[in-house]
């Protein structure tokens, strides 16, 4: 059984796309060189924003689906304060703005940005 992930990449243009792999190097090395997905082709890539790690490629693709219904702002919240979501609360469908009420003034500018 080989490891899959999740992965989100910022494009050009400050989007986010959000994939799985079972070889993250290679993959984003496609993405960056224009021989992936079709986004990403049409929209750049800048860098890889975050990855976790999955057991096997059915985890990979359902937290992928899930995290492609977050919003920017979650998702940024995501990348940026992964210890406010674990991979247990994507699974049981728990949203990064359910768990942020706790955070300060300084970590909320990081998801009240208006770029969804």
């Amino acid at each position: 059984m080989s490891d899959w992930f999740v992965y989100i990449l910022e494009c050009a243009d400050g989007s986010y796309y959000t994939g799985i792999t079972c070889d993250l190097a290679r993959r984003v090395d496609e993405h960056k060189s224009g021989k992936g997905a079709k986004y990403t082709k049409i929209k750049g890539v800048k860098d890889l924003l975050w990855s976790m790690r999955c057991d096997n490629r059915s985890i990979a693709s359902k937290l992928e689906i899930k995290i492609k219904a977050f919003s920017k702002s979650e998702k940024r919240l995501l990348v940026f304060k992964p210890d406010y979501y674990t991979p247990q609360n994507i699974d049981k469908g728990i949203r990064c703005m359910d768990v942020c009420h706790s955070l300060s003034h300084s970590n909320k500018d990081i998801i009240s940005e208006n770029e969804d």
